[in-house]
């Protein structure tokens, strides 16, 4: 079935660069995650972050969400990773903790960053509908980056049986400032999310059923039409 999912940003975030000075190579690294930011994990200056959400129902169900951040430095790979609670709940009900994953690169240096794309559920199998609500995935991802690299903590997230994703374009550029980065993203969410289940036994019953009485209704109505006539 399809539904639109409920996403809402968690207000965390975590961003990598790597960027060369001659000879040397340096991995800096940001995030909000608490547990991090109180042992002074941080090695990246704190970023320019703004977003915003668009929600033109006015059902409190954003259709897309717009990011600007700016990064000091002139790094040549920059990672980031936003967390978002997203929520499923018109016939199987899931709360979720998922991340939108970019990386870019230019070995030329990266400026400028415009990302255009959807937060797209995937599932590597049908879920099961069991009539209760799942949240086996309704932990932070974000608190699973392991020894400062998002990479690590995105292949892991990859593993589980369903997560979002970003999928879309992202367009980089070596020209403009050599000391900030300017990224801009745009991130839609599907109106139409294909949702995939098994239903349940008593669901499955009651759809054969419901197929059943379509088919004997004709011969029902037959049956009693030629009573009558006779």
């Amino acid at each position: 079935y399809f539904e639109m999912p409920k996403v809402s940003f968690l207000k965390e975030f975590a961003i990598e660069t790597v960027e060369t000075t001659g000879v040397v190579t340096s991995t800096k690294f940001y995030t909000t995650v608490p547990s991090y930011t109180h042992k002074n994990y941080n090695t990246l200056a704190p970023p320019y972050f703004s977003f915003y959400s668009e929600d033109e129902e006015d059902d409190e169900q954003p259709e897309k969400f717009i990011f600007d951040i700016t990064i000091r430095g002139n790094p040549h790979s920059v990672t980031l990773a936003l967390g978002f609670q997203y929520d499923i709940d018109e016939i199987i009900e899931a709360k979720m903790k998922n991340i939108a994953f970019l990386k870019i690169e230019d070995p030329n240096g990266i400026s400028q960053v415009n990302a255009y794309g959807s937060f797209v559920l995937n599932q590597r199998s049908p879920r099961k509908n069991e009539y209760q609500e799942f949240v086996e995935y309704n932990s932070n991802p974000l608190e699973k980056v392991l020894n400062s690299s998002l990479t690590d903590m995105y292949e892991d997230y990859l593993l589980r049986q369903e997560f979002a994703q970003f999928e879309g374009n992202i367009v980089s550029s070596p020209y403009g400032s050599d000391k900030m980065v300017d990224i801009h993203i745009e991130l839609s969410i599907p109106k139409l999310q294909e949702i995939r289940y098994n239903p349940a036994l008593l669901e499955s019953l009651k759809s054969a059923w419901v197929q059943y009485v379509y088919i004997l209704l004709p011969f029902y109505i037959v049956i009693i039409l030629y009573t009558v006539s006779y």
